[in-house]
């Protein structure tokens, strides 16, 4: 009777589970526009915990190392004020250094982009000759590169057009820019709470998962917590720490080089180096083309630059300044990226490896917890 009843229930929850999946297929738009709204109601709640889990960072490096919390713990007075002062330091810093990146990056940035029509014009016939050289038994493209005319006046005139229309439909749009404002100022109050009382939240969060779940549910949901605040805080740590030493790589063999745009180019490819394997090269093509447009071959010179510092930065200085922090084979990081990207975009491609590197550790413990249980060894 007890293995009908079994079979039973595994039939009726076959059929439960087939039915929602049928349900789901058939409103998958409604189910997704559901979603969607959810998602925008808890975004600045959400940004909020992303903001707080950056500055708990420097705030911790701030504690630990130069405060020394721990001693100070054992005076509440002095105690309380710490944490706010850390905080306060924290967002400094962060201010601090966007401040002098922007501050070093608009001049050089305002001057290309000033220079970059006159520059693209003069460079056309240049490009021309050179491919003309280049293809030189090729009567066919040769007619065409003639032919081809291209007015780059038009072309700035019509992309200053659209972003002015752009700037305007914006500005018109109050609603939504008070909205986006509106949810950075909680998601920046709702990031102060968290870190301000975090060891308050952590007991009240500890309790929860003790009251609704057996002890070693609690402290295995826990594990996955520290291991998650681990995973993130080591690829992050490392990840900036790489991009920093690579766009410093870059400035001074640039300026050696005596290549333009090495001070841009050297933060631009320190800011999307922060994507694994594939940020740096998407920084390269955007380098690679505006020392085009002043210098083809100047541009080989950068692309062949860049091949030798990627093997270097990725065979001796990431190996070593971010490791095996997240513990993921580097198929399975192509993979994250390629997969966070489509459904997120750059924001994806950035959480992506960590968030899959838990999930492969946690898999992976599973996998070795069963084989112990069987006592299996694979070679």
């Amino acid at each position: 009777m007890k293995e009908e009843s079994t079979g039973i229930k595994k039939i009726v929850l076959v059929i439960f589970f087939a039915v929602v999946l049928y349900t789901i297929s058939q409103n998958i738009s409604n189910i997704l526009n559901i979603l969607t709204t959810i998602l925008n109601i808890f975004l600045p709640f959400l940004l909020g915990c992303a903001i707080a889990f950056i500055l708990n960072i420097p705030m911790n490096m701030i504690e630990r190392n130069i405060i020394k919390i721990n001693v100070v713990k054992t005076n509440k007075r002095l105690y309380k004020i710490i944490r706010p002062v850390s905080l306060i330091i924290s967002i400094f810093f962060v201010i601090a250094i966007l401040y002098i990146a922007l501050s070093i990056v608009l001049p050089d940035l305002i001057n290309m982009l000033v220079d970059l029509g006159d520059s693209i014009e003069k460079a056309i016939p240049e490009v021309k000759v050179w491919l003309m050289e280049l293809f030189e038994n090729n009567k066919s493209f040769i007619k065409f590169i003639e032919s081809a005319e291209i007015d780059i006046k038009s072309i700035m005139n019509g992309g200053l057009i659209f972003f002015k229309s752009g700037v305007l439909t914006l500005l018109s749009s109050s609603v939504s820019i008070v909205g986006v404002v509106v949810n950075f100022i909680i998601s920046i109050i709702f990031a102060c709470y968290i870190l301000l009382q975090r060891e308050a939240l952590a007991r009240q969060f500890k309790k929860v998962l003790y009251a609704f779940l057996s002890k070693e549910k609690a402290e295995y949901v826990l594990y996955i917590g520290r291991l998650s605040y681990k995973t993130f805080s080591n690829f992050i740590n490392g990840q900036c720490i790489d991009a920093i030493i690579l766009g410093i790589m870059f400035f001074i063999s640039m300026s050696v080089l005596k290549l333009p745009y090495a001070l841009l180019i050297g933060v631009l490819i320190s800011v999307t180096a922060l994507i694994p394997i594939v940020g740096a090269f998407i920084g390269c093509i955007i380098g690679a083309f505006l020392i085009f447009v002043q210098s083809p071959m100047q541009a080989i010179i950068f692309i062949a630059l860049f091949l030798v510092l990627q093997q270097i930065e990725g065979n001796l200085i990431y190996p070593k300044v971010v490791g095996n922090s997240v513990g993921l084979p580097s198929i399975w990081v192509l993979l994250s990226i390629t997969v966070g990207g489509g459904l997120m975009g750059v924001i994806g491609m950035l959480i992506s490896v960590p968030l899959i590197s838990v999930v492969y550790n946690l898999f992976k413990e599973w996998i070795n917890n069963k084989l112990k249980e069987k006592e299996i060894e694979v070679l």
